[in-house]
């Protein structure tokens, strides 16, 4: 479920991330991933009170991280018809103040910058904290502005 602010809509859709390519190093590992998603858009805009309809998206995303340092990037192409479309796209880096062993909670600090070029806002920065242990992942911070994210994901 995503929730986007600034144009008031709400995505709900199940999503599926193919992993096409990993490379395992002794110190390291990265991967190339296509993504896709179908479910339902509703929009709490004026004009669209309560309107409805199919949405999905595709993109790709690729990371490399070792135990101390993380890099992302991301993008996708939204299509909620006449809701909203839009391209997004995101670089993600994050630095660990300690290595944890297996089991671990294990901690980073991170940053996320996203371009949006269709919205009026299309740059956002947010710093923030990464926790996960075993299959739980939590991030919590604020972007520049003071807007609050949380993400909360299960992986499985």
């Amino acid at each position: 479920i995503e929730y986007w602010r600034g144009d008031e809509f709400t995505l709900n859709m199940i999503q599926m991330n193919n992993l096409i390519k990993r490379w395992n190093e002794p110190e390291s590992q990265a991967n190339f991933y296509f993504k896709s998603a179908i479910g339902a858009a509703l929009s709490d805009k004026a004009d669209f009170e309560s309107k409805k309809n199919f949405a999905g998206f595709i993109g790709i995303s690729t990371d490399w991280e070792n135990q101390r340092y993380f890099i992302q990037y991301s993008n996708r192409y939204t299509k909620a018809f006449e809701i909203k479309d839009f391209y997004t796209q995101f670089i993600h880096l994050g630095i660990a103040p300690y290595i944890g062993e297996y089991g671990d909670i294990h901690t980073w600090f991170m940053i996320k910058i996203d371009h949006t070029p269709e919205f009026e806002r299309n740059i956002v920065i947010t710093p923030h904290l990464r926790f996960f242990k075993n299959v739980h992942l939590v991030e919590v911070g604020a972007d520049t502005k003071g807007k609050i994210m949380f993400n909360y994901v299960f992986r499985y």
